[in-house]
Parts: C-alpha cells; sequence; structure tokens
C-alpha cells in the first residue's frame, strides 16, 4: 500500500506541476524592464521607511536599523540583477520585509497589514509562482513569531494578539487565494503567450522562405532574361551567318539553271532543280526558326485588334500561294480581339496558309469565321482537304512536323508550331477538329469583344 500511495503522490504532483505556470516565460528584456522598476520602488522604502519612522517619533539609531533589512535587500539586488535565479527573490524579499518593517513602525494598524497585498499585487510582476510561496511563507513567519513576541508591534486587535499564528495563518490563506487567481491568469496568459510566439515564429519563417524565394525568382528570371537575350542574339547571329553563304549557293544554282537549261541531259537539270529546291526550302527553313525563336520575345504589348482587317492583310500577303493553288478565300464578319497586331496578323497568316496547302484543289474553298464559347471568342479556319487522321492529331502542332513530303507545298512543317507559340504568349489556346472531310483550327481568345456586325 505505501508503494502505491506513493506512486499516486507523485502523480498528484505531477499534475499540479502541469496545471502551474511553467514559469520564467518572460522575454529576457521585458523581465529585465520589469525588475528594473519593482529595483527601483525597493530603494525607496530603504529611503522612505526611516524617515517615515522619525517622522512619527522614533529615534533615529532604531529608524535607520529598520531601514538597513531593506537597504541591504536592495544592495544585493542590485549587484545580482534581473538574473532569474537571484534579482527578482532578492527584490520580493526586500518589499516584503518593508511591508513588516511598516507593520512594526505602525504598531500592527490594519491599515499596515494592506501594504503587504499591494506589494504582492506588485510582484506578480515576475509572472513567478515560487514567489508567492515566498509571500505566504514569509506573511506566516513574520506574523506568527513576532505575534508571539512582540503582538503589539504586529497586530492592533485583541483577538489577534491573543491568537497570533491562526490570524498569520488567515493572513497567509489571503495571500494563497491571491496567489492562485494569478496563477491562472499566468497560466492561461503562457498558453496564448506559447501560441503567439508560435505564430510569430512561423509568419517570421513563412516570411523568410518567401523573401527566400523571392530571391531566387529574381535570379531565375535575371539567367532567364540573359538566356533569352543571348538565344535571340544567336538567332540573329546565325541567320545570318548561314543565310549569306546559302543565298550564294542558291543565287549560282540559279544561274546555272537558267544558263544552262536544256544544254546538259534531262537528268543533270533534275539534279540542278533539287538543288535550288533544296536551297530554298532552307532559306525558308532559317526564316521560319528565327520568327518561331522571336514569338513574344520582346515582350507583348496587347491592344484591341480587328480581325477583319488582320484577314485581309494576310490574304492580300498569301495572294501568290492562293493564286497558284487555285483556292477560294471566304471571310465571316470577324470580331475585334485583343492581341498584338504583329503577332495576330503572322498567326492568321499561318493558319490560312496551312488550310491552302491542304484544301481540295477541286473546290478550293477555305472558310475563316468566328462565333461565341461562354467566355471565349472562336476563330476558327476551315479548309476542304482530306482531313488529319486522329493519329496525327497530336503532333501536328510540333517543330518540323508534316503530314506531305517536304517539297515546296509540303512546308517546313513550322507554321502551326508558329501558331500555337503565339496563342500561348497570348493566354489563347488551339484546338485541331478533323473528321473525315477537311479540317477546323478553332482558337479560342479570352475576354474579347461581341462580334463585328
Amino acid at each position: 500500500m505505501s508503494l502505491r500511495n506513493a506512486s499516486a503522490g507523485r502523480a498528484a504532483v505531477a499534475q499540479v506541476r502541469r496545471l502551474l505556470p511553467r514559469g520564467h516565460t518572460l522575454p529576457p528584456e521585458e523581465l529585465r524592464r520589469r525588475h528594473r522598476a519593482l529595483l527601483i520602488l525597493l530603494w525607496l522604502h530603504a529611503v522612505l521607511v526611516p524617515l517615515w519612522a522619525v517622522s512619527r517619533g522614533f529615534g533615529i539609531g532604531h529608524s535607520l536599523v529598520e531601514g538597513d533589512a531593506i537597504a541591504v535587500c536592495a544592495i544585493a539586488a542590485t549587484v545580482v540583477g534581473a538574473r532569474r535565479s537571484g534579482g527578482p527573490l532578492l527584490v520580493s524579499l526586500g518589499l516584503l520585509t518593508s511591508s513588516a518593517v511598516i507593520v512594526h513602525l505602525s504598531g500592527g494598524v490594519i491599515e499596515a497589514h494592506f501594504h503587504f497585498f499591494v506589494v504582492i499585487v506588485l510582484l506578480t510582476l515576475y509572472e513567478d509562482w515560487m514567489i508567492f510561496l515566498l509571500a505566504a511563507a514569509f506573511v506566516v513567519v513574520h506574523h506568527g513569531i513576532g505575534g508571539e513576541l512582540d503582538p503589539h508591534a504586529v497586530f492592533n486587535h485583541p483577538d489577534a494578539e491573543a491568537h497570533p499564528w491562526r490570524w498569520a495563518l488567515v493572513h497567509a490563506a489571503y495571500v494563497g487565494a491571491a496567489g492562485l487567481g494569478a496563477i491562472v491568469t499566468w497560466r492561461l496568459n503562457e498558453d496564448l503567450r506559447d501560441q503567439h510566439v508560435r505564430l510569430i515564429a512561423d509568419k517570421q519563417a513563412a516570411l523568410e522562405r518567401a523573401e527566400a524565394a523571392e530571391r531566387e525568382l529574381e535570379r531565375y528570371a535575371r539567367e532567364l532574361e540573359r538566356s533569352n537575350r543571348e538565344l535571340d542574339e544567336f538567332a540573329s547571329i546565325a541567320s545570318h551567318d548561314l543565310s549569306a553563304p546559302l543565298l550564294t549557293v542558291s543565287g549560282f544554282l540559279t544561274l546555272l539553271e537558267e544558263r544552262y537549261a536544256g544544254r546538259l541531259d534531262p537528268e543533270a537539270d533534275e539534279f540542278i532543280a533539287h538543288a535550288v529546291g533544296g536551297s530554298w526550302r532552307m532559306q525558308r527553313l532559317i526564316t521560319n526558326l528565327l520568327e518561331y525563336s522571336r514569338v513574344g520575345r520582346a515582350g507583348l504589348a496587347p491592344e484591341d485588334v480587328d480581325l477583319a482587317a488582320v484577314a485581309r492583310e494576310a490574304i492580300v500577303g498569301l495572294r501568290g500561294p492562293i493564286e497558284e493553288a487555285g483556292a477560294e478565300i471566304v471571310v465571316d464578319p470577324l470580331p475585334v480581339v485583343r492581341a498584338q497586331p504583329h503577332e495576330l496578323t503572322r498567326l492568321v497568316q499561318n493558319l490560312v496558309a496551312n488550310a491552302i496547302k491542304h484544301h481540295d484543289r477541286a473546290s478550293g474553298l477555305v472558310v475563316v469565321s468566328a462565333s461565341q464559347a461562354g467566355d471565349a471568342t472562336v476563330v476558327e479556319v476551315r479548309d476542304d482537304g482530306p482531313g488529319i487522321p486522329s493519329e496525327h492529331h497530336s503532333r501536328v502542332f510540333k517543330m518540323f512536323q508534316t503530314l506531305r513530303p517536304r517539297d515546296e507545298r509540303g512546308g517546313s512543317g513550322m507554321g502551326l508550331a508558329v501558331v500555337k507559340k503565339v496563342l500561348e504568349a497570348h493566354g489563347a489556346r488551339v484546338e485541331l477538329h478533323s473528321a473525315g472531310r477537311g479540317t477546323t483550327m478553332k482558337t479560342f481568345w479570352p475576354r474579347s469583344k461581341e462580334l463585328a456586325t
């Protein structure tokens, strides 16, 4: 039974300790600030209490002796400072001693006893429950022993003078009740302070992570800007350096074809024709690659653009291929969209050029139209060609992907890749629809205006 009782006792003590404030939760700077204020109050008592004793008729020597006990505590507390292990306890002991001296010098009047409670309230600034134990013990010892030795110096009440220990315990009970209220408040404040500290720490950590991410993002942005600038310079230099010798080769091949046409055997004429065509396709490929690399590079400055005017401009630019293919271009009423004019012209021209290459030469119809689909304006280019098998839909928007042989009509496979990149730069998208005959390229433009009438 004794072991069980001991275990139960330890459990009870552990439970009480969990309920008590953990103690010493004040930030160091706040503890020093409060300690300085209470230390100043202690020094004021060390000076004023002896003066008050003299004013009440006590001798100077007696008054100084009474004040010395307070001064000793003040000196020790000043030397120790605000260290948690000693300074607060010395200040508390000094202020409680001040209360005891005031009770003694007043002859134990009831009003003097209130000084104890005022001091104890002030000592709650330390937020240390151990100080309440010191205060309760000090009151019991002072009132009990002092009441036994000199009742008139502690109590000014007949029953208290007759039973000093009883009243010592009553006064200590008041101290304990006040301490219990303070301890409950401190415990709640500790939880709130801990939550607040955690929130501040989490906020600081999140802020530091955000700042680090922002710095990293800025670094990536600088790297991307540098890379884009170098890529643009490389594309321009490569285009120039490749185009110059290619133009020379193409020029001499053309002269060779013109001057010696019919003078060589048919196989030689065929070889020269293939060489001229290859140089022409190479020149067009270089131009298309440079065009692709520059899409959105300079940044977009969108504005309201009349798509009908853009379509007319694109058709004028494709007059030669249109006449060669014998195609008929029909342009329905088109809307005003928010885009960069030059990029939009390039997009429409590539879509129409792609439709021309794949239209049916018998009917030769290419239609450019528009409609509304929710919050988006749908601009579509439709041809009446043989269509695109579903297994090829996923690759037509990639670079260098063509469904025809790479001849003059087949193209370089860059047109639809440029279309997709222009749309992505504008926050738009493209869909390919082809079931049976005919192919429709649908582009979806967000937040566009109503269709033009």
